[in-house]
């Protein structure tokens, strides 16, 4: 065992079945030292007799910009086509900069640890209007948001999403966050200590055409990255039907986004066929009901995606759907 950077012992209660200290050496459990492996190294004590140790927690969806756009009038329990431009309206009044995002993502992120959440998905759709260089203004706020996660202590699984972005601005933006954030190398858009991911996702057919999933799928085979992407939300199904006459999977699928590589959010409205084919295509799932159930967008059919074969992880969406992060 190399020597001890910084160490806290965690003291669990010697009175249970698995009685034994956790180590924790710069933020990773390591087996316990010996003696000769403490010689004049600091060692921390946190005192859990009585608690339960486990693995921190992961969101697998969340939209930390909301986190300073929560309670707005015209927000709460409204059918998602009148959320949607309300939420816009305020984004474009504040505008977006790597200020405000470092700010709702602290406030996000001290939310999702301090209820047990180490790890947060943030899909970031929401970007400032097109400059001079747009690349690196969504650089700049990638890097913002990655700061503020490393300094609180958690992992980022980070999103370059759009919303009705331009196609080219959108994989621009990509590449730009993949050159100032990995630069020193990565494991399939991980960093080497796991402390941030890179992904890639718009936010939906009823956002994006096919040009921006096409495009952003070609940054992610180049990097080897994730895919992200919201489906059969209410307002999905109902602008894919009635713009190009299918439902939204379909449309994934044809544009290449049907695969292991990619997760879904949301999913509330999925028949039994389509079900099927997001088991066979691999696909895995993100599960909000803290968003969807009280804003009434509808349930994901869980057990019936469990039972198919389909991984399902529990997210919260954001702030501004539902008041909490946690």
């Amino acid at each position: 065992m190399q020597r001890l950077r910084g160490a806290v012992r965690v003291l669990v209660d010697a009175t249970t079945e698995h009685a034994g200290d956790l180590w924790i050496d710069a933020g990773r459990v390591v087996d316990a030292p010996a003696a000769d492996d403490l010689a004049g190294v600091r060692v921390d004590e946190i005192d859990v007799s009585g608690c339960v140790v486990t693995p921190g927690l992961v969101n697998a969806h969340h939209h930390l910009l909301q986190s300073g756009f929560r309670t707005l009038p015209a927000t709460r329990g409204v059918p998602m086509r009148e959320w949607l431009p309300a939420m816009a309206s305020a984004y474009a009044a504040v505008g977006i900069d790597p200020s405000l995002t470092a700010r709702t993502a602290a406030v996000g992120m001290a939310e999702s640890l301090l209820s047990g959440v180490t790890t947060v998905a943030d899909h970031q759709l929401n970007w400032p209007r097109p400059g001079s260089d747009p690349a690196h203004e969504v650089a700049e706020i990638a890097a913002a948001i990655a700061a503020v996660s490393r300094e609180l202590g958690a992992r980022l699984a980070f999103v370059r999403g759009t919303a009705r972005d331009d196609a080219g601005i959108a994989a621009e933006g990509a590449e730009a966050i993949v050159e100032t954030l990995l630069r020193d190398g990565h494991e399939r858009g991980v960093t080497d200590d796991g402390m941030l991911q890179i992904a890639v996702g718009p936010a939906g057919v009823h956002s994006d055409g096919e040009a921006t999933f096409r495009r952003l799928g070609e940054v992610a085979a180049r990097h080897g990255l994730r895919r992200r992407t919201q489906a059969n939300e209410q307002v999905d199904t109902e602008i894919a039907l009635e713009r190009y006459g299918r439902r939204p999977l379909d449309l994934l699928e044809e544009w290449g986004w049907l695969d292991e590589s990619v997760t879904i959010a949301h999913l509330c409205d999925v028949t039994a066929s389509e079900i099927d084919r997001l088991a066979a295509a691999g696909v895995t799932a993100t599960h909000a009901p803290g968003c969807d159930v009280p804003m009434g967008w509808g349930v994901a059919p869980v057990a019936a995606l469990h039972a198919a074969g389909v991984v399902v992880g529990l997210g919260t969406s954001g702030g501004g759907s539902n008041d909490a992060g946690h």
